[in-house]
């Protein structure tokens, strides 16, 4: 916690606003901004007095300091959330490729009037439900509120473009 610098003489030390003009110095306002504000605070404050007050009682290191940490820590989390969506986005894309080679094997089979293995559908369903839980998670990480029929739609259209390929015999046109 930083040391509290303060002086009977100094306008600001003894103002109310000071903890809240302090903030406001540390999220860059200038001193002419800082005189607005405290004027729309009900406080008249002089350019000097704020001017005095922040080179003299005010700990720019240190709340320069307690800024870059946080902005470090920002940096790190962003960082984190886009390298998670990126995984997702992976997940989406090979579980779509593998969703999709089993698709036409069991389309083939389907053509060739070919038992389906349980299997295939076993793994066709889990590529399915693992993009639908990467695309609600990606959307929860960008700050979307869907719906699970948002979702489901997308996977509907997904899966409707192969039975539009095909005529009601099983047949490709």
């Amino acid at each position: 916690m930083p040391t509290v610098i303060t002086s009977h003489r100094c306008s600001i030390c003894r103002s109310t606003l000071r903890a809240d003009l302090e903030r406001e110095a540390r999220q860059g306002a200038s001193i002419r901004r800082l005189t607005i504000w405290a004027a729309d605070h009900g406080t008249h404050l002089s350019r000097a007095a704020i001017s005095r007050h922040l080179r003299e009682h005010f700990r720019a290191q240190e709340a320069i300091a307690e800024a870059y940490e946080k902005q470090a820590l920002l940096e790190d989390v962003i960082e984190q959330g886009v390298n998670d969506i990126q995984r997702l986005d992976q997940a989406i894309a090979d579980n779509a490729a593998l969703a999709t080679r089993v698709r036409n094997e069991v389309l083939m089979r389907l053509t060739d009037s070919q038992a389906i293995p349980m299997s295939l559908a076993s793994l066709l369903k889990g590529a399915y439900e693992e993009m639908r839980m990467a695309i609600l998670a990606k959307q929860k990480l960008l700050g979307d509120t869907p719906t699970d029929d948002l979702t489901q739609l997308l996977l509907e259209a997904l899966n409707g473009d192969e039975e539009r390929e095909l005529d009601d015999h099983g047949d490709s046109v």
